[in-house]
């Protein structure tokens, strides 16, 4: 069930701008919060300094990928090409009480899948052949049907911009799902 728009200002947005964006629109990924175009690289041209660094990665998937749509919601962040292709982004799925983390990058000639969940100083996960593995030495396969399981949840309450991330995180399992965390891990010798 969603959390309403006054729900949504008072606990975690108190200074939301309604008059640029929806925030239930925004936060549940109906909508974008940036339509990244030619007019912000161009902006983003005229920064020094900070904001230039700042700005430099969203500058940069637009000079490889042109226009893109990014969605930053309660979940997590993802930029889609305005062709509808999922370039990259990460959401946070809860699953039996525990969250789960899916990762996804598809630029750079890459095809990156990683579900990691972090807990009590262990990571239980899984990573395709591109995937980034796992930050510690201490790791686990995760277990396929719960993989599956996580990859169908419905999220039900998000929006365009979640459910296109989900499909193409359930289309990239399906394309590669032989886990290769265990090699990819943090410390692992090759």
């Amino acid at each position: 069930m969603r959390i309403t728009r006054e729900e949504l200002k008072e606990k975690w947005f108190t200074s939301w701008n309604d008059s640029l964006h929806d925030i239930v629109a925004v936060q549940y990924g109906d909508e974008p919060l940036i339509k990244y175009t030619q007019n912000e690289y161009e902006k983003f041209q005229k920064l020094t300094g900070t904001l230039a660094n700042i700005e430099a990665v969203a500058a940069y998937i637009y000079s490889q990928n042109g226009n893109y749509d990014e969605y930053r919601t309660l979940v997590g962040s993802v930029n889609i090409a305005e062709d509808g292709r999922v370039l990259c982004g990460d959401v946070n799925v809860k699953y039996r009480g525990k969250i789960h983390n899916i990762i996804i990058n598809r630029m750079y000639g890459f095809y990156k899948l990683d579900i990691l969940r972090m807990s009590s100083g262990k990571v239980v996960g899984f990573s395709n052949a591109d995937g980034q593995g796992s930050p510690s030495i201490y790791t686990e396969e995760m277990d396929k049907d719960l993989i599956e399981r996580i990859l169908n949840d419905s999220m039900e309450d998000y929006g365009y911009g979640i459910q296109k991330f989900m499909e193409c995180a359930r289309e990239m399992y399906a394309q590669d799902s032989v886990n290769h965390i265990m090699e990819k891990r943090f410390g692992a010798r090759k």
